[in-house]
């Protein structure tokens, strides 16, 4: 757990909701790794995969090109 570890979480419930639970598929465990582990969990700061598998569900760069125009 995020607060057991005293790691910050800087992504709203809005955030949650938009971007990061559509992601999840059927009982998907999402597991997540901070980028800059100096800094809270934000959405420009994490990588979502999934649990088991290790497949990548949500990468912040990745989300960072789409929301500047330069990916689908």
């Amino acid at each position: 757990s995020f607060r057991k570890q005293k790691i910050k979480s800087y992504f709203t419930e809005k955030e949650w909701l938009d971007v990061l639970y559509p992601l999840l598929e059927g009982g998907t465990i999402p597991v997540f790794r901070r980028i800059d582990t100096s800094k809270g969990m934000t959405l420009d700061n994490i990588t979502m995969y999934e649990s088991g598998t290790r497949n990548v569900i949500f990468c912040s760069e990745d989300y960072k090109l789409k929301l500047l125009g330069y990916a689908l």
